[in-house]
C-alpha cells in the first residue's frame, strides 16, 4: 500500500484501520500488504510553524496490520481433499458449509477496515522511499543508475574529496538525522535534519533527478561554490555528505524565521521602512556587494523574496545559489534564467548582461518589501483581466511595465528603486554603491 501525502499547508490526512474477518470453520490468513516505511514518510509533518513553507502537523502513522494465526493448518492432501468434500456435502434439512479454497492464495481476501497505529520516527529520506517503492520488486536502487550519471556522480565526489576545502567539511551521512521537508523545486528539495545538537537544513537532489547527469554536475558546482563563500549575510555553509552516489547533499545553517516572502505575508501593515524594511534591503545589497567582489565575480542570476531567508533576529541572509555562476571579464552570458518576474529585461531578450542583473532583481525586491506582494500582481490589462506572464515579460522588454510602489513609500527609497530598475543596466548602482546609499539613508527616513 503506497503511502501519499503533500507538503504544502495543513494537517495530515484522515486515519484509516486495516482489518479482517473470519469466516465459519476457515483459516484466517493475514491481509497481503506492502511493507510499511520504516519510520516516516517524507511528507509528514513535525514540529513548529517555521513561516509559510514550513507547514506544521501532526505526523501520519504508518500503515500496518493485525497478525493472523501463527500456526495455519497444513495443505490437505488430494484424498483429504476429496474426503472433506464430502464431508461438507449438504445433509437432509442442513446449511450448506461456505466452500473452503485449501491454498492461501484462492483464499477470498478479507475486508479491509482500519489499520492498526504504530509508533514513528524520522529517517533518512532514500530510506523511505526505498521501502515505499520496492515491495516485491526485488530491484536494487543503484541498477537505477546509468553508467553515465554513475560515471559523472563518482567524478563529482572525487572531486570533493581532493578539494581541501571540502574535505575538511564533509560530514557522516549517519549523523544527519532527517525530519520533515522544508521547500521543494523543480529540481531539489530541502530537509530539516538534526545534526548532534543543531538543527541544519540539508539540500538535495529530487529523487526523480538522480540519474540526469547534468543536474548532478550542477549541484556538485553548486556545492563547491558555497563552500567557497565567507560573509555574514550569506547562509553559512556547514559542509557535505554523502553515503552512495546517490545521496549527496549540501548542509547549511537552518534559518529558523523562513523566507522574506512569508515574512511579509504575515506582516501585512506591521512593518515600516524606518523600522525594519531599510535594514532588511541593507542585509541584502551587503550580500551582493561581497559575491560582485570576489574575483572572478559571482551573479546569483535567482535574486527574489523566496530566496532571502532570515535569521532569529529577523535579518536577512541570501541562499539559493543552484543558477548562480562565476563570470570572467570575457564570459558572454545569454541563458535566460531564474524566475521571470525579477528577471533583468536583457536577461529576458537572451542579450549579454552582467551582475547588473542582479541590481535589477534587487528593485524587484524593494516593490516587494514596500507592497508585501508579488510583482505585477495588481497589473490587469484594458479589459480587467490580471496580467498573465507572458504578457508581463513583453511589458517589461518594451519597458512599459514597472512595478507598483504604495502611495506612502518614502521618496528616496523610491528614486533608489527606480534606478535599479532602469532598463539600462549602466544606469543601475553598483552592489558597493547601493549598500551606501542605503546606509546613509537609514538616518533620512
Amino acid at each position: 500500500m503506497g503511502l501519499v501525502a503533500f507538503l504544502t499547508c495543513g494537517a495530515c490526512a484522515s486515519r484509516r484501520k486495516r482489518g479482517h474477518e473470519s469466516f465459519p470453520d476457515t483459516i484466517t490468513i493475514p491481509t497481503p500488504a506492502a511493507q510499511p516505511p520504516p519510520r516516516h514518510h517524507p511528507y509528514e509533518i513535525h514540529g513548529t510553524p517555521q513561516g509559510p513553507r514550513h507547514p506544521t502537523g501532526e505526523g501520519r502513522p504508518s500503515y500496518g496490520r493485525e497478525r493472523g494465526p501463527s500456526n495455519p493448518q497444513p495443505r490437505a492432501s488430494s484424498g483429504q481433499n476429496r474426503a472433506s468434500s464430502n464431508q461438507q456435502r449438504p445433509r437432509n434439512g442442513s446449511r450448506p458449509q461456505p466452500y473452503q479454497p485449501q491454498h492461501p492464495e484462492q483464499r477470498p481476501r478479507p475486508r479491509q477496515d482500519r489499520p492498526v497505529v504504530r509508533s514513528i520516527e524520522p529517517v533518512a529520506p532514500e530510506k523511505v522511499r526505498q521501502s515505499a517503492g520496492s515491495s516485491g520488486s526485488g530491484n536494487n536502487r543503484d541498477s537505477e543508475i546509468t553508467d553515465k550519471s554513475r560515471e559523472v556522480a563518482s567524478r563529482v565526489l572525487e572531486q570533493f574529496q581532493s578539494d581541501p576545502t571540502l574535505g575538511r567539511k564533509r560530514i557522516p551521512y549517519s549523523s544527519l538525522y532527517f525530519t520533515r521537508v522544508l521547500s521543494k523545486g523543480a529540481f531539489g528539495e530541502v530537509w530539516l535534519a538534526q545534526l548532534e545538537n543543531r538543527q541544519v537544513a540539508v539540500k538535495r537532489i529530487l529523487n526523480e533527478k538522480k540519474n540526469d547527469e547534468k543536474e548532478i554536475e550542477c549541484f556538485g558546482a553548486e556545492i563547491k561554490l558555497m563552500a567557497s563563500f565567507s560573509h555574514p549575510k550569506i547562509v553559512e555553509f556547514l559542509g557535505v555528505s554523502w553515503s552512495s552516489h546517490q545521496d549527496v547533499c549540501a548542509v547549511t545553517e537552518y534559518m529558523g524565521k523562513g523566507d522574506l516572502y512569508g515574512f511579509l505575508k504575515r506582516r501585512q501593515g506591521q512593518l515600516n521602512w524606518r523600522d525594519h524594511k531599510i535594514f532588511l534591503a541593507e542585509d541584502v545589497a551587503d550580500a551582493l556587494g561581497y559575491l560582485h567582489g570576489l574575483s572572478p565575480k559571482v551573479i546569483h542570476r535567482d535574486l527574489k523574496s523566496k530566496n532571502i531567508l532570515l535569521d532569529d533576529a529577523f535579518r536577512a541572509k541570501l541562499s539559493d545559489f543552484g543558477i548562480s555562476r562565476e563570470r570572467s571579464v570575457e564570459d558572454t552570458m545569454t541563458a535566460g534564467v531564474g524566475t521571470i518576474y525579477w528577471t533583468a529585461p536583457e536577461v529576458l531578450m537572451g542579450k549579454k548582461y552582467t551582475e547588473k542583473a542582479d541590481i535589477f532583481s534587487f528593485g524587484i525586491v524593494m516593490s516587494e518589501l514596500d507592497t508585501h506582494a508579488v510583482p505585477y500582481s495588481d497589473k490587469r490589462d484594458n479589459s480587467g483581466k490580471k496580467l498573465q506572464g507572458m504578457k508581463i515579460v513583453q511589458m517589461v522588454i518594451r519597458r512599459s511595465l514597472r512595478p507598483t510602489f504604495t502611495s506612502d513609500c518614502p521618496a528616496l527609497v523610491k528614486e533608489l528603486a527606480d534606478r535599479c530598475l532602469d532598463a539600462d543596466p549602466d544606469v543601475r548602482p553598483s552592489a558597493t554603491e547601493l549598500l551606501r546609499i542605503i546606509q546613509r539613508m537609514q538616518n533620512l527616513l
